[in-house]
């Protein structure tokens, strides 16, 4: 990798790129079938975003503005023309924040997988996490996180796949969560918390998918409606009987669609 990458990225095949931003918790292993599947028809950049667990530095306290910056450091420094952003609830949050700096110029397109432009909820707002998290609920959780890390990684793992996933998933996937430094994974909970990008959508005039479960344990149907409606040039596509987490629990489904999406693209450097 380039000297000037401050995490790893793992950066394979040919044609045009997707950058793939992988969630809360996760790590850009959680790619890996999808890599397989798309490697011999595009070129996949995975970065492990900052304060995860292949990405931590000891006391580091990392926000979603971190990871946004990270992001566009990676699009200026390697040759990503045309490239698609594909990101899977967090890693959405970077794409915003990279998009709210920069605009669309550049990219080919952006892929949200089951992600809220704003997570927590309101009396005005009820599209966040499902069960009505408020901000006084989300700094109870930060608070959790930080007294008992391990038990409350376990506790959540569950919910980022549907209610019937194959529990031996649940259980490959919750030693990768518990592994996390807390101070990191609480920093970046409370960051998000504190974003807001739904004046950002109608502003992102370049083509986009918004990528669902349709069994997801963590928004809402109306939440991916929500932002189809006011990106642009969106279209959508709801995986039936998946959760929060299609990378892992449908991974031939998830490429299937990265790459029509994709496909359907104009070529590189044409508007």
């Amino acid at each position: 990798m380039p000297s000037s990458d401050p995490y790893p990225v793992v950066d394979t095949g040919h044609g045009r790129p997707l950058v793939l931003l992988h969630g809360w918790t996760c790590h850009g292993g959680h790619f890996a079938a999808t890599v397989a599947a798309l490697g011999d028809r595009f070129r996949t950049v995975v970065p492990n975003l900052r304060g995860h667990r292949h990405a931590h530095r000891p006391g580091e306290r990392p926000t979603i503005a971190d990871l946004g910056a990270d992001l566009s450091a990676l699009l200026e420094t390697r040759d990503l023309d045309s490239a698609v952003l594909v990101g899977w609830s967090m890693g959405a949050m970077a794409a915003f924040t990279h998009l709210a700096a920069a605009g669309p110029a550049g990219l080919g397109g952006l892929v949200v997988v089951d992600m809220a432009p704003r997570i927590v909820n309101d009396g005005e707002w009820n599209l966040g996490v499902k069960r009505g998290l408020t901000a006084e609920q989300s700094d109870g959780i930060v608070a959790l996180m930080q007294q008992d890390w391990p038990a409350y990684a376990r506790a959540i793992v569950p919910g980022f796949f549907a209610a019937d996933a194959d529990p031996a998933l649940i259980e490959r996937t919750t030693p990768d969560v518990v592994a996390n430094d807390p101070t990191a994974m609480a920093s970046l909970w409370a960051s998000m918390a504190g974003q807001d990008f739904r004046d950002l959508l109608p502003r992102l005039d370049l083509p986009a998918l918004m990528l669902t479960g349709g069994a997801s344990q963590v928004y809402a149907p109306e939440t991916g409606d929500y932002v189809v409606e006011r990106l642009p040039r969106a279209t959508r596509v709801v995986l039936e009987g998946v959760g929060h987490s299609p990378p892992l629990e449908a991974p031939d489904r998830f490429a299937a669609a990265l790459a029509d999406f994709a496909d359907s693209l104009p070529p590189a450097g044409i508007v």
